[in-house]
């Protein structure tokens, strides 16, 4: 065989070119030419671009399949667990009768759309772990905290505040951790607005109907009273009883701020209060108003000076109800006020139940 009779063939499209050929250049020791042959079919022969269409059109069509059965048999597992014994047969038929290709169809662009979700949602807290670890890590050696505490401890707590942010509830290790830096928070009678009564041992405040002895750092707009004791650095937290008021604000009062003025932080004073029976807020103007779900009964109130940091919670249920930034530029004071005959009282931690 010769070369003119190769070109021959392959004008010929002979259909047994590929083998005759290949084993007569072989015979010849002519690999170089089969080689030549064979990348001059490639780019000549409009079958093999067709061939290559029909493998791509196979490997979408068996992804598609593939995507069908898992979806599928998921639902069907998912479904049978929650079916009784007895309706096997009805979920059977149902399933056959409702799953055709335009059903699918529909269903396509919902499961898509759910994977995308769930990609999107674990980015976000891939995100918010790295920074917020990263942070933690300067802020401990910012402040040569290192050989005073376990690092990894403390950027796994603040991870986990960070990310329960999302969650609510705070897990059991963030809260206990929180609920360390408790403060013994007594009132101070000396601020106390004139209608407001102290108990003797400082730990309880009540609306009277007989007035106290009016003073200059008294609260003469608002119903309040501060905590004796100040704080501009460290971590404080501790907790009030608020279960039978319907009228009652708890939160911190920035010590130079005027007291015959409304709450509100441009003022001086951040707080969350329940106003109205049934309305809770926190103190903006206007009001930023919150969750009903979140209205509790015993406030926990938690104080981070150096991450600016000052939240409230639902004790009963570890939930975080708000979280506002203040800058601690000078000393704050827990804050209180009622405008009602039940008490408000300062209790000890209550331990997690959870």
């Amino acid at each position: 065989m010769n070369m003119e009779h190769i070109y021959a063939n392959i004008e010929n499209k002979s259909p047994n070119f590929d083998k005759g050929v290949e084993a007569e250049l072989q015979s010849k020791g002519n690999l170089g030419v089969l080689e030549s042959v064979e990348k001059s079919e490639r780019d000549s022969s409009p079958y093999k671009i067709l061939a290559l269409i029909c493998s791509g059109l196979s490997c979408v069509l068996l992804i598609t399949t593939v995507i069908f059965s898992s979806y599928y048999f998921l639902r069907q597992t998912t479904t049978t667990q929650v079916l009784p014994q007895n309706t096997s047969l009805v979920y059977t038929n149902y399933s056959s009768s409702n799953w055709s290709s335009s059903a699918f169809k529909q269903e396509l662009p919902t499961i898509v759309e759910d994977i995308q979700n769930s990609c999107f949602n674990l980015q976000d807290n891939l995100t918010d772990v790295h920074e917020e670890a990263k942070r933690c890590s300067d802020t401990i050696k910012r402040h040569n905290l290192v050989p005073l505490c376990n690092s990894n401890y403390v950027i796994a707590c603040s991870v986990l505040t960070k990310i329960s942010k999302r969650e609510r509830r705070i897990p059991t290790t963030v809260w206990k951790w929180i609920q360390n830096a408790s403060a013994d928070v007594v009132l101070d009678p000396d601020t106390a607005h004139v209608s407001l009564n102290i108990s003797n041992d400082g730990k309880c405040a009540v609306l009277s109907d007989v007035p106290q002895s009016s003073a200059s750092t008294r609260f003469t707009v608002n119903v309040g009273v501060l905590g004796k004791v100040g704080f501009i650095s460290g971590r404080h937290y501790w907790e009030v009883d608020v279960r039978d008021n319907l009228n009652w604000g708890v939160g911190i009062f920035r010590g130079s701020a005027p007291r015959n003025t409304y709450l509100r932080p441009e003022n001086g004073a951040w707080a969350v209060e329940r106003w109205s029976k049934t309305k809770f807020s926190f103190i903006t103007e206007p009001r930023t108003l919150l969750s009903q779900d979140l209205l509790p009964q015993r406030v926990g109130v938690y104080v981070d000076c150096e991450e600016g940091q000052l939240s409230f919670y639902k004790v009963e249920t570890q939930n975080l109800i708000y979280t506002a930034n203040v800058h601690f530029t000078e000393k704050y004071y827990p804050l209180f006020y009622t405008e009602s005959k039940m008490n408000i009282s300062l209790v000890p931690v209550l331990e997690s139940e959870y």
